[in-house]
């Protein structure tokens, strides 16, 4: 499943190659289940304005080029859910849902999708996109006191709290385990046992992985592939995603991995031990601040 890096090396090239073109044609498949509310857009001509991320969703800006009217094309990449970049020459690949092409440009735009669990939207603004509405903030842009306040209610386990899209959206399985590792968390801590430190410690986890991640152009675990149809390289950096059985880097002490909400979740038993707010520990972290 595309996550937050994967979307944005979605995003980028498309943005590069298309940002300005003027639609030609506009086709869609016949699955009309991928489709909330229109499937086609009548407003006349487009050209592309930009291409906008916010977690895992991709926001494609549109402007009529007579009217200048805002359009906006929403999509939730789903399980296998991508954008391709194409040139004109080559065969349409199959789980086409969504072909642009563009006047003057060599290549096309393809929104493809073999399980068809993404959806696209057509919307004049973000406010009534019933996509958007199940998003949070984006995890790169939530203030870190806002998410502790938001986790210290739950009794949710820190995982399904990172997971929960309506939280903070962009991330999911892969980089959730990465981010807890880093942090020196245990996955099975709940919200409300964390400090507004240990909260800290995520937010920075999360940053510095997802910030490296793009970097890598995502991670490739089954068939991800960015807009230009190149593998993501983040997977050779992961520590614990997928590693159940080998070696912790860090400490030797073989990776861990179990099942929650259907999902596995990868784990190191040493390095990321089950602390317990205590009054102790609670005491001593004050005394830290204070000084």
């Amino acid at each position: 499943m595309p996550e937050l890096p994967e979307a944005e090396a979605i995003r980028l090239p498309v943005l590069r190659f298309f940002s300005d073109g003027v639609v030609e044609s506009i086709r869609r498949g016949s699955n009309k289940n991928i489709w909330i509310g229109e499937e086609e857009y009548r407003l006349g001509e487009l050209f592309l304005f930009n291409v906008r991320r916010t977690g895992k969703v991709l926001i494609f800006d549109w402007r009529t080029t007579k009217e200048k009217t805002a359009v906006l094309l929403i999509s939730r990449l789903g399980m296998s859910g991508t954008w391709l970049i194409q040139h004109l020459r080559e065969p349409l690949p199959d789980h086409c849902h969504l072909v642009i092409s563009f006047k003057n440009l060599a290549h096309r735009l393809v929104y493809r999708d073999p399980r068809r669990f993404g959806r696209l939207e057509w919307t004049f603004e973000e406010e009534s996109s019933v996509i958007l509405a199940s998003q949070g903030p984006d995890i790169l842009k939530i203030p870190a006191d806002e998410w502790h306040r938001q986790a210290r209610k739950s009794s949710r386990t820190i995982r399904s709290l990172l997971l929960d899209q309506k939280i903070s959206s962009g991330i999911g399985n892969i980089y959730a385990s990465e981010i807890l590792f880093a942090a020196g968390l245990s996955p099975f801590r709940t919200g409300k046992s964390l400090s507004k430190r240990e909260s800290y410690r995520i937010l920075d986890a999360a940053r510095e992985i997802l910030e490296a991640a793009i970097r890598s152009g995502g991670s490739t675990i089954h068939s991800f592939q960015t807009s230009l149809g190149e593998d993501g390289r983040y997977q050779d950096r992961h520590i614990v995603y997928g590693r159940a059985g080998k070696p912790c880097p860090h400490c030797s002490t073989p990776i861990q991995s179990v099942k929650e909400a259907s999902r596995t979740l990868f784990y190191c038993p040493f390095c990321q031990k089950r602390q317990l707010r205590t009054k102790e520990n609670m005491l001593r972290e004050a005394l830290t601040t204070v000084q």
